[in-house]
């Protein structure tokens, strides 16, 4: 059976207004501690960057660098304000 964990909306931004650093700092640590025996991978449904800046995504991939359990990522309209999915797609 394919299980995975849900986490949406991280928001991860420069200017940090929605608290996201540490927050997904906690998800990758408490990730790490308590699912990688019981989930295949991490889905993350979209909205990961504020404003889907080149900057933003940097700094996620950077902070999901730690999780030891694949990801699987789909943009949300946060993802697309800059009217490309350009920052998105190199890693994704």
């Amino acid at each position: 059976m394919l299980t995975w964990a849900h986490c949406g909306d991280l928001h991860v931004s420069h200017e940090d207004e929605y608290i996201s650093i540490p927050r997904l700092e906690t998800l990758v640590r408490e990730a790490n501690r308590y699912l990688n025996s019981s989930v295949d991978f991490i889905f993350l449904p979209g909205d990961n960057a504020n404003d889907g800046t080149a900057e933003q995504y940097r700094r996620f991939v950077d902070m999901l660098s730690d999780l030891t359990l694949p990801v699987r990522a789909i943009p949300g309209d946060h993802d697309f304000e800059p009217g490309t999915l350009d920052a998105f797609y190199p890693k994704w």
